[in-house]
């Protein structure tokens, strides 16, 4: 699921209505991808009701007003004019059920194509949606690890990959893995967009260091875990861990800030804006151009966003 600003500063118009493509009713998917709702669905089914009770303008930040601000980059509808036209669009990550309309929206807006949209995602949201009784947003939606497509995509498969600030809900271990599948999955001449927010806002003074935690509190930092229910496991006689709640946490060895939220434990990640780009170019994404903002999120941390539109150089060696 993915982390999002606040978007009090990102609002902008949209496109007029376009087709879209028919794709299964959620009743309809294999019944192997449909699994009991689980530990971690809460958040993300109050986000699909919110969304669904209230509607698109209720004050929770989309991936609509990410692209809004690509909107006026200079130079986009250059970079978009090479897609197909009717270009493969995957979103890694999803949590709004607006974002796939969007991102139809956005995409024939700027290059009068017709866009097919799938998505990838951990989440079971089709099953999600039916213990809802919503309706499936017009998308093809996969259950699977981003980083792992090949059972999905053939190299050179998609023509537009987005990932709306997933990038800070994961740890800086699986960065790497997750970006050289991005780059492995476009085409030449594929884009990806790709939303970050750096730590270069937050202040180490305000932050637990891990070193920190360890001596005071005989915490080991687990640095591939995504919450305390995950960092709990390799410190199961330490007793509850309630206490990193609202807590920013700094882990010296990947020089990471990590946001414990007060909802359920949930990680979020920071990492440098030059970390960021290094990393791109290493997994063959060559950086065309990006848009900066700064603000406030929805915890209220300091935080500076880039929305980044990246081509893919060449396939990753093996």
């Amino acid at each position: 699921m993915t982390h999002h600003p606040n978007p009090e500063d990102e609002q902008g118009s949209r496109s007029g209505d376009i087709p879209t493509e028919r794709v299964p009713a959620a009743g309809s998917f294999p019944q192997d991808s449909a699994r009991p709702l689980g530990k971690g669905y809460s958040e993300i089914m109050q986000m699909v009701l919110s969304y669904a009770v209230v509607g698109k303008n209720c004050g929770n930040p989309t991936l609509s007003h990410s692209l809004e601000r690509i909107r006026l980059m200079p130079d986009i509808k250059k970079h978009l004019a090479g897609l197909a036209k009717q270009p493969l669009c995957l979103i890694q990550g999803y949590s709004t059920p607006g974002n796939a309309e969007a991102l139809r929206q956005f995409v024939h807006g700027l290059n009068e194509s017709f866009p097919r949209i799938e998505t990838v995602d951990l989440y079971d949201l089709p099953h999600l949606y039916e213990v809802l009784d919503l309706k499936m947003p017009c998308m093809r939606y996969h259950i699977a690890d981003a980083a792992h497509l090949d059972h999905l995509y053939d190299n050179g498969a998609v023509d537009l990959v987005v990932q709306d600030f997933l990038l800070n809900c994961i740890p800086a271990s699986r960065h790497e893995p997750l970006l050289k599948e991005v780059s492995r999955i476009l085409k030449p001449g594929g884009l990806g967009i790709i939303s970050f927010t750096s730590n270069e806002a937050l202040e180490l003074s305000s932050a637990m260091s891990t070193a920190q935690l360890q001596t005071d509190h005989n915490l080991t930092w687990d640095s591939q875990a995504y919450d305390l229910a995950g960092m709990g496991k390799v410190n199961a006689s330490e007793g509850p861990l309630d206490y990193l709640m609202g807590k920013l946490v700094y882990h010296e060895a990947t020089s990471e800030f990590i946001y414990v939220a007060m909802v359920g434990g949930r990680f979020e990640f920071f990492r440098s804006k030059e970390e960021m780009f290094s990393l791109f170019e290493k997994c063959g994404l060559h950086l065309l151009s990006f848009d900066s903002s700064q603000g406030s999120d929805d915890h209220g941390l300091s935080c500076i966003r880039y929305r980044c539109i990246l081509a893919r150089q060449s396939l990753p060696r093996s």
